[in-house]
Order: structure tokens, then sequence, then C-alpha cells
């Protein structure tokens, strides 16, 4: 992401050298001065697995803001099937032969599946209790 933001792989790689950037537990860098979230894990997770990466599961449960009855604090992304990436230890990584444009929403700037995909896949019965049904 920081070539994209013009950011020479020379001047990163010194950065990181210097403890400038530092490295999420997720996979991808955090810019100096922000704190280390659970969003910025996830963002960092979803940009290191590419651009068809998508927060899922639980983790898009809770990026739209609904309860996971679990309390499940990890993070788990979806990616297609034909994908192979070596992904970071600490997640979960789901593979799906349907992921059409629909099934995505952005939140907070992560890519995410849509609560309407959740709730085919079981995965959403906290939103009958929360009653937080808004759409992303």
């Amino acid at each position: 992401m920081a070539a994209t933001c013009g950011v020479p792989p020379s001047t990163f790689w010194d950065r990181v050298a210097r403890g400038t950037y530092r490295r999420l537990p997720s996979g991808g860098w955090l810019a100096p001065g922000a704190p280390v979230t659970w969003r910025a894990c996830v963002l960092g997770a979803v940009a290191v697995l590419g651009e068809e990466a998508v927060a899922s599961h639980a983790t898009a449960l809770r990026l739209h803001g609904l309860e996971d009855p679990s309390g499940q604090q990890g993070i788990e992304v979806t990616l297609p099937h034909r994908r192979r990436h070596k992904a970071p230890t600490r997640l979960v990584v789901h593979r799906t032969r349907d992921l059409p444009p629909d099934s995505v929403a952005v939140v907070d700037g992560i890519h995410t599946t849509t609560v309407a995909r959740l709730v085919p896949f079981g995965t959403c019965p906290a939103a009958w209790t929360t009653g937080n049904f808004g759409t992303s």
C-alpha cells in the first residue's frame, strides 16, 4: 500500500529497519503514530491478502456492528477459491467459488461481506437480537 501512496520501496524498507513502520500481527504494516487496533489488523490482513480478499464471518459481523455471540476476537478473511496466498498464521482464511460483487461492502474502508451474505451461511444469529439491520 505504501507504493500506491507514492512511497518508494527503498524508503519504505528504510523506515521498517528504523522501526518507523510496525508490523501488524495480521500482516501488513502500521504507519507512524497509528494505534494497533482490531480494525487496523483487519485492514492489514485484507490488504496483505490482495484486492480480492474480504473480511468475513464473525469479523464481518463485528465490522457491521453486530454482536458475535461467540465473542471471537480473531480475524477471518475469505478469498476466491482459485487464489493461493500464504496467510499469516493468526488469520483464518476461508475460500469460496461464489463471491459476486453485490456480496461485498466497504465498512470503514475495509472490504467485507455484506450482512445479506452472512445470513444464509448461519453466521448472523445475533442480528436478530440486536435489531441492528443497517445496510453497508
